[in-house]
């Protein structure tokens, strides 16, 4: 289970950098039989890893400049 879970965080991450809008990708998932509480989670976590990422990057960016 907990590997679905992380593919679905990857999903996430990886679509919304795309440009995809969270609600289009839940319908997706939704659509393809995931369960709510799964999506949601895995929404939040890829949230939580996108937003490190940003301040990595932004962090990165001062050190180098």
């Amino acid at each position: 289970m907990e590997s679905v879970f992380y593919n679905l965080v990857e999903y996430f991450k990886k679509n919304i950098k795309k440009g995809y809008s969270a609600d289009m990708l839940r319908i997706a998932l939704i659509n393809q039989g995931y369960s709510r509480t799964l999506i949601e989670r895995a929404f939040n976590k890829a949230k939580e890893e996108l937003s490190i990422e940003i301040k990595q990057g932004f962090s990165n960016k001062i050190l180098l400049n």
